[in-house]
């Protein structure tokens, strides 16, 4: 085979991992790739790098662009790419030195739109990595697949996977929020016409201890109710009936979360709060099945009592605390 595949690497503040990133790219068994470090405006000597790189392998381009988040990294990159495929690895993580002739190998092989493989995850507890398979893939219909994605059975990671590129023909990633893959997997996946799953461990994935403080806390609230209600907009528009129900839960659980959390502590942009309230406002009619009562009750609070909305926030925020703390210490 001599066809082209793009592996797109976004870089931001990566300077003790990026090299075993790269290395591990360069080093592949198959070799016709091109690979786009995305320097996402680090602030480390990530640049220098990425240009030492550049200049040592013609198969490496370089883009440099003030800081936008990792999913306009990753969609700067995307635009560039020039290959068939695509494959995504984030600068702080390594894959297997065969993982790209494997993945496009099933790609060719079984005429797929994205190939699916397994990892291993590198953490404090596992120095040596702990192999993470997705067995209920394996021989899955397409349409069984779509819906253990929309209700989050399978990870939706965009980095343990190679696109067809022209699947991601006009794909809008989101701007600054987490959860982004969550977010973006939704539509990827129900474009798809065939999806092959490679039961091969070939991706490695590194997890680093982190706290969560207030402004983070909420912005995993802001990035949930975004990914539900797109997954929830993806199950209408594709005419998904089975996830749609549990995906209408999740956005709401997130939407009312998201408000008590900045009735506590008001940093949410302001237009995100409005598209929120109005979101709620909408599903007044159409209350997911299943919305837990104290879900309910918060819901009510902040139509009818923002004090005790502003109250039930302070104490989720101070538990979330409270158990961040003995966790991390």
């Amino acid at each position: 085979m001599n066809i082209k595949v793009s592996v797109v690497v976004p870089v931001y503040k990566v300077e003790k991992f990026i090299d075993q990133c790269v290395h591990s790219i360069q080093n592949q068994t198959y070799n016709n790739l091109e690979i786009i470090l995305v320097d996402d405006g680090s602030p480390d000597t990530c640049p220098a790098i990425c240009d030492t790189y550049a200049a040592q392998d013609d198969r490496i381009k370089v883009i440099h662009q003030e800081n936008a988040g990792l999913s306009k990294a990753r969609e700067k990159g995307l635009r560039q790419a020039t290959g068939e495929y695509v494959a995504f690895v984030d600068s702080d993580d390594w894959i297997e030195e065969n993982a790209i002739e494997e993945l496009l190998s099933a790609a060719e092989q079984y005429n797929a739109d994205i190939v699916i493989c397994d990892w291993k995850v590198f953490e404090k507890e596992h120095p040596n990595g702990l192999a993470l398979t997705q067995d209920s893939l394996e021989g899955a219909s397409l349409s069984d697949i779509r819906e253990g994605f929309l209700l989050d059975r399978f990870p939706n990671f965009m980095w343990n996977k190679m696109y067809r590129r022209s699947l991601l023909n006009g794909i809008v990633f989101a701007d600054r929020m987490i959860y982004e893959d969550l977010y973006i997997m939704a539509e990827l996946i129900c474009r798809c016409n065939t999806i092959h799953y490679l039961k091969k461990t070939l991706f490695c994935y590194r997890i680093h201890a982190s706290t969560t403080n207030t402004s983070s806390k909420i912005k995993i609230k802001e990035g949930l109710f975004k990914a539900w209600r797109e997954h929830e907009r993806v199950c209408v528009a594709y005419q998904i009936q089975r996830p749609l129900p549990y995906c209408r839960l999740r956005a709401q659980e997130s939407a009312i979360s998201l408000l008590l959390l900045n009735r506590a502590e008001p940093v949410s942009p302001p237009a995100l709060l409005a598209e929120t309230e109005a979101y709620l406002k909408e599903s007044e009619a159409n209350p997911a099945d299943g919305l837990p009562v104290s879900a309910k009750l918060e819901w009510w609070a902040l139509k009818h009592a923002p004090f005790l909305a502003g109250v039930s926030g302070r104490l989720h925020l101070w538990a979330d605390c409270w158990q961040n703390k003995r966790k991390y210490g």
